[in-house]
């Protein structure tokens, strides 16, 4: 992923990604940046269909509420059929979160494909 533009809470990127039938497609799209606030539950996020650059947003609601919970987010990526790197972006951003346990319950082939293809497997958590 290569970004063309930053400001101060919009960037704008250029990105390849795959889909489920391994067709490799680039897009340039406009994202929020990825600022979650505190929450104290328990959280597990189902990934989308297709999580793309163009979902990242519900994606990012759904995650607003994770910063500075000492708690275990589990991610379900079984559904997930298209994805690309901004995505993947999201979740390593997740991770990176202090004190936040984040854990998988579920990797498509198509996500484990895209992991591994943009050399995201080892960061993601997803090598056995």
């Amino acid at each position: 992923m290569t970004p063309g533009y930053q400001g101060a809470s919009l960037r704008f990127y250029w990105c390849l990604a795959i889909s489920s039938k391994g067709h490799l497609f680039s897009t340039v799209s406009l994202v929020e940046s990825f600022h979650p606030v505190q929450s104290e539950s328990r959280v597990l996020v189902k990934l989308p269909e297709d999580f793309t650059i163009t979902s990242v947003g519900e994606l990012y609601q759904s995650l607003s509420d994770l910063v500075g919970i000492n708690e275990q987010v589990e991610i379900d990526g079984s559904a997930v059929e298209r994805v690309d790197a901004a995505a993947l972006q999201i979740i390593l951003a997740l991770q990176g979160i202090p004190g936040l346990d984040v854990a998988w319950s579920g990797i498509s082939s198509v996500l484990e494909e895209a992991a591994e293809l943009t050399g995201l497997s080892g960061p993601l958590g997803l090598v056995g």
